[in-house]
């Protein structure tokens, strides 16, 4: 009962459920449209990672990262590079959910603003989980619907990543250099066989999501690895996440058979900046997950579609999931700024959009 009640807490699900019911109303599914492949790696992931963090392998890593960081600059930039640098394989959502807290916790015994740093770890977030397939939902779907390559979807993310760095380490030269004091964290002892099936887990993971071994086969493992540990883990499994996927997946199947639709996305479909600058527009509207898995079936231009979703991802609060998240995560440690939060992410995120926004544009031929 707690798990269905935590599922239906869930706005973003609870919105993409009423779509998909309304959505019935022009038709049904088919089975093909629903991509199982998408919906299976995401949880093995999930699942993995999750395993790391019920072991609290992350606090460790961070912890062991922080112990010598004596500036409140330094600290900032640590964490822009950990949320970018991790966001590649962990994704961008669980990062958030990590290293937030653990922020929260060094931010409110030190005198530096909260608002900025927790702004800027949302967009290295972001940014950093567009380069590889295991970074976000997108990027996975897109990975298993186009069948790609793991060597042309890092060549696609890589010009990209690499400017997104400089920004935001640019950005992070607004942060004063004034010292700190970085408390300590009370860590348990991981035990090494705990620790070990925890890394064959997220091997197995990995080499299942790569097609490396079979993705049912890493899914076992990877499920029985969270068994031996504690069975609790999978509590902790964001099961409202996947159930969003199924409904995006419904309603696509549901709308994309409108002619007036199909019509609207091949006039777009004639070049390959006009489906970047749609998926671009529409992921400040939609979100954007649901705009790759809307427009994926209808065009072969991945790349634009990686692109427009991924930097699109910036922008608006509801662009992505992840910022969601950040601000979620943002209001239960900090209740009373969650305005200047607002602000400050607007301002940010519509700079880097405008910047990133124009680099997309002309790396698309």
């Amino acid at each position: 009962m707690k798990f269905i009640r935590q599922v239906f807490l869930d706005k973003i699900f609870l919105c993409s459920f009423l779509v998909a019911i309304c959505t019935l109303t022009l038709g049904f599914p088919q089975q093909r449209d629903i991509d199982w492949q998408t919906i299976e790696s995401l949880f093995t992931l999930m699942l993995a990672v999750q395993i790391f963090q019920f072991l609290g392998v992350f606090a460790r890593i961070s912890e062991f990262l922080t112990k010598y960081v004596k500036m409140a600059r330094n600290l900032v930039e640590l964490f822009v590079f950990m949320a970018f640098f991790s966001s590649m394989i962990l994704t961008n959502d669980v990062v958030l959910l990590t290293l937030i807290p653990i922020l929260a916790m060094i931010l409110t015994r030190s005198c530096i603003n909260h608002v900025y740093p927790v702004v800027l770890i949302c967009l290295s977030a972001n940014l950093g989980s567009s380069l590889l397939p295991l970074g976000n939902p997108q990027n996975l779907f897109l990975f298993t619907f186009y069948h790609l390559s793991f060597q042309t979807f890092l060549e696609m993310g890589l010009p990209v990543c690499f400017i997104s760095l400089i920004l935001l380490c640019v950005a992070c030269y607004k942060v004063s250099k004034i010292r700190i004091r970085i408390p300590s964290f009370a860590l348990q002892t991981i035990p090494i066989s705990q620790l070990s099936i925890s890394i064959l887990a997220s091997i197995a993971a990995l080499a299942g999501i790569l097609r490396f071994i079979s993705l049912s086969a890493a899914m076992i493992v990877t499920i029985l690895s969270a068994f031996l540990i504690s069975p609790k883990i999978f509590k902790h499994v964001d099961y409202s996440l996947l159930l969003t996927f199924i409904c995006f997946f419904v309603a696509v199947s549901d709308i994309k058979h409108l002619p007036i639709l199909s019509h609207v996305l091949k006039m777009l479909n004639t070049s390959q900046r006009g489906v970047y600058l749609s998926s671009l527009g529409l992921s400040q509207l939609l979100s954007n997950v649901p705009t790759a898995v809307l427009w994926a079936p209808f065009s072969p231009h991945y790349y634009a579609i990686f692109l427009g979703t991924n930097i699109g991802g910036l922008g608006t609060i509801i662009a992505s999931l992840a910022n969601l998240l950040a601000y979620k995560q943002y209001r239960i440690n900090f209740p009373e700024e969650h305005t200047s939060y607002l602000k400050t992410f607007a301002f940010f995120n519509l700079l880097f959009l405008l910047i990133l926004g124009t680099l997309g544009f002309f790396l698309i031929q």
